[in-house]
């Protein structure tokens, strides 16, 4: 009786187990393109939203967004080789900061400033500026 028991409970074991494995197309992470954001004061709180490759908007908050189209996160990938960012490396922040991190190797590379700086490189701003008006064109 015990060995039946335990045979049952074997292969029901083994065939939740081949239901429930996760698809290679699950095991798929999406990379993100971007990531800007802004954050300090006097919590320290951070606050961002990431574009990932897939077109999906991801945020800190609670906010929802619509899918980007494929050719916005081209025309993004663009714009970060079009005006230099993957050459500059700045981050001079204040005790509020702004920043956009872009892909870099295996990871994502930060370029954070004060938002009331003159020193800003221009490129820098204007990729941000533009990044957040995408986003905010696709709010929910």
């Amino acid at each position: 009786m015990k060995l039946l028991i335990l045979c049952s409970l074997s292969a029901v074991c083994i065939v939740f187990n081949l239901r429930c494995h996760p698809s290679k197309s699950m095991n798929k992470e999406i990379k993100q393109v971007i990531r800007v954001g802004n954050g300090g004061g006097f919590a320290g709180q951070e606050n961002f939203v990431a574009i990932m490759e897939d077109g999906s908007i991801q945020s800190s908050g609670d906010e929802s967004y619509t899918k980007l189209h494929k050719s916005v996160i081209q025309q993004l990938k663009s714009n970060i080789t079009v005006l230099g960012l993957d050459n500059i490396q700045y981050n001079v922040s204040g005790n509020l900061y702004q920043f956009v991190e872009i892909p870099s190797g295996n990871g994502l590379r930060r370029m954070a400033w004060d938002p009331q700086s003159d020193e800003v490189p221009a490129n820098l701003k204007l990729f941000f500026n533009n990044a957040v008006s995408i986003i905010k064109k696709n709010k929910k």
